[in-house]
């Protein structure tokens, strides 16, 4: 069984569609340059099994039949599902395209005719948890940012410190070359050690790429997850807004002049409207749900990654004080002239 990237983008889109205000596990972004070296093909084998570990961890997309064929189906299968899934959407695009029209026209028709819709506490509720996790996002960015410099940093370091083991052999061989044997192996040493100590630092670097700049920007995908359930909770109350508006502008004609037309009419409305009414309380209701479980996992999450960037610091400096501690005596023996 084979699954290619777009095989992924279709069962994240699959997701989305049948899980409005769940918070979909993110894939990594596409990329134009760089997609055939090592790196990056193992990055992104990683990335989307992590995706596939997160649904398959989720009490509600692991029921998803999409999820469960995507896993089992041969390659045959899945494409055969995804042509459907096409013409599907092609088919429904025409059929739905002039009733939102309609609908979008008489909504904006309702609002110039009267006020913007109130808030209620929920819609206040949601502007809350919008702004935690516009803040959380900013934030990230920034720790994302100044991670990126300290890598840099630290593989800068490593540079030098290479090119500085060079100076220190070249001096050796002069060193010796003028017949200070024990000053030409000391200055060796030093040159030994400083090359072993620019692979710890290279090392070290990359240990804090995948302990905690690819953690970091991984949060930062979730985080556009997060936002993308909290932006279809607002679609569907702007939906159920609509519908109200409808029902109430139907209502103010019928108690003017009623017929029976208008009559039948507000009966489908009113089931329209109760119908956006129950998918609104269904989103919002799987929205903070999704935002509490964030927030418990967060805690857990970030608590590993920290751990994990100060055990990883604290390696390094044992390993750099090691290194620096096995070349006093060397050192000294010059000092002393044995």
């Amino acid at each position: 069984m084979f699954r290619r990237y777009n095989d992924f983008a279709w069962l994240h889109q699959q997701l989305e569609k049948h899980y409005p205000g769940l918070i979909i596990p993110p894939l990594p972004e596409k990329q134009v340059t760089g997609r055939f070296t090592d790196q990056f093909i193992e990055n992104r084998r990683s990335n989307l099994e992590k995706f596939l570990n997160r649904t398959a961890c989720h009490p509600e997309l692991l029921q998803s039949e999409d999820f469960r064929l995507f896993l089992e189906a041969d390659d045959k299968q899945l494409k055969r599902r995804r042509e459907i899934e096409k013409q599907s959407s092609r088919s429904s695009i025409g059929a739905t395209f002039g009733a939102l029209f309609e609908s979008v026209q008489q909504f904006s028709s309702s609002l110039t005719q009267s006020t913007t819709v109130p808030k209620t506490p929920a819609d206040l509720e949601f502007d809350e948890v919008s702004v935690y996790v516009d803040g959380l996002e900013g934030k990230m960015q920034v720790v994302y940012e100044k991670t990126q410099k300290l890598v840099k940093r630290n593989r800068d370091i490593a540079q030098t410190m290479r090119e500085f083991s060079v100076g220190f052999a070249a001096l050796a061989d002069s060193e010796n070359g003028n017949g200070n044997s024990q000053l030409s192996t000391g200055l060796s040493q030093m040159s030994s050690t400083v090359l072993d100590l620019s692979m710890e630092s290279l090392k070290h670097a990359e240990k804090e790429v995948t302990s905690f700049e690819e953690p970091i920007l991984d949060y930062i995908r979730i985080l556009g997850s997060v936002k993308a359930a909290i932006n279809k909770r607002n679609e569907t109350k702007q939906v159920y807004d609509m519908a109200c508006a409808e029902v109430e502008a139907k209502e103010a004609v019928n108690s003017k002049t009623p017929t029976d037309q208008l009559a039948q009419e507000l009966v489908k409305l009113r089931v329209k409207m109760e119908s956006a009414r129950k998918q609104s309380d269904l989103v919002s209701a799987r929205v903070l749900r999704e935002v509490q479980r964030f927030k418990d996992s967060k805690r857990i999450d970030f608590k590993t990654i920290v751990h994990d960037f100060v055990q990883a610091n604290i390696v390094y400096s044992q390993a750099v004080e090691s290194a620096w501690q096995a070349l006093i005596p060397q050192l000294q023996m010059i000092q002393n002239g044995a």
